[in-house]
């Protein structure tokens, strides 16, 4: 199972700790374009959500990241959040919660998405991501999806799309974003190459 931090050729990836409920918080909140749904301006909930997650996390159902990006002064920044859920599912995962702050371009989402693709199909050995729901009115995010090229529609629901990614598929396409510097890890044995 996967622990601790993992770092990439972009950012780092490190699981989030009771200490980061205001930044969550704050976070999650801070995105008037987001399709997530807003949480309660409330750190004792925030607080409460990430110990029920540590059970989570203990019994291997979910691993919820923190995303540090280093800012010019060589300090780590929050810039995002993912969490990778459905672990406990013999053959498939499935990931929730993606979210950056507003200044971050299109390219560090992406570098998440595929480094939890990576996780989940090289390190865990998983055959589908998936199912997950993107909002209707989530066009940006549907609109990334499409174009990695990965993800397939496989039903369309009253307000979401639902989709999933096969291991066959991500293998017939990681190689192109892997010679783009996307989802590298420092240490290139974690993901099996």
């Amino acid at each position: 199972m996967i622990r601790g931090t993992l770092k990439t050729s972009n950012c780092v990836l490190q699981e989030v700790n009771i200490e980061d409920a205001l930044n969550i918080v704050m976070l999650r909140n801070s995105r008037e374009d987001s399709v997530l749904n807003k949480i309660d301006f409330d750190i004792k909930e925030q607080e409460k959500y990430l110990r029920e997650y540590e059970r989570k996390r203990n019994n291997g159902d979910e691993i919820y990241f923190k995303v540090l990006v280093n800012n010019d002064g060589g300090k780590a920044n929050l810039s995002g959040l993912v969490r990778i859920t459905e672990l406990n599912e013999r053959n498939r995962f499935c990931w929730e919660s993606l979210i950056f702050k507003k200044e971050y371009s299109t390219y560090l989402p992406l570098d998440v998405m595929l480094t939890i693709y990576s996780i989940g199909f090289l390190t865990l050995e998983k055959n589908i991501c998936g199912p997950w729901r993107v909002p209707k009115a989530g066009v940006k995010v549907k609109g990334l999806h499409d174009s990695v090229g990965m993800a397939e529609l496989v039903d369309i629901e009253e307000a979401n799309f639902v989709m999933i990614v096969s291991r066959i598929k991500f293998l017939e396409k990681i190689g192109f974003y892997r010679s783009m510097g996307l989802a590298k890890s420092d240490d290139e044995s974690y993901w099996g190459f």
